[in-house]
């Protein structure tokens, strides 16, 4: 009788963005494709056959939050998300907000929490409308 092979990563030792590449085939990761706490279990899938030479980004989708991002598009979405929320960020700091990112893992996906108080207050959640604002500040009417 065999037995069970676990396999598991730690997901806080994902970078923000990385590709992965193998013979030819570019397999995007982010950190923000992971929710909760704690080790993340691998169950294996059929996807692309990496060992027939690829021509650049594999086809498909990867999760960030709650939401599918195209393979192709997604180190730009990564890179935009976390540009903006800086951006959102050092904006309410400059008026002396508290600012926090909650709701990881949730339904809705991450969003940004501010405080000048004891009280928190919901600002946006950080999702694909988010990162398509071309001027966030002015679109959050803060």
């Amino acid at each position: 009788i065999e037995g069970f092979e676990y396999e598991y990563f730690d997901p806080t030792t994902v970078p923000d963005y990385v590709e992965l590449e193998y013979n030819g085939h570019i397999l995007p990761f982010t950190t923000y494709m992971f929710t909760g706490d704690g080790r993340v279990d691998i169950y294996w899938n059929e996807i692309v056959d990496l060992s027939i030479p690829g021509n650049g980004m594999i086809e498909g989708s990867t999760r960030v939050d709650a939401y599918s991002i195209p393979n192709n598009e997604l180190k730009d979405y990564i890179e935009k998300r976390e540009y903006d929320y800086r951006c959102v960020k050092q904006y309410l700091e400059s008026k002396g907000y508290e600012v926090e990112r909650a709701y990881f893992g949730s339904e809705d996906g991450e969003a940004i929490l501010y405080r000048n108080t004891d009280e928190w207050h919901f600002l946006t959640h950080m999702d694909p409308e988010f990162v398509e604002s071309e001027d966030i500040i002015k679109d959050l009417d803060i």
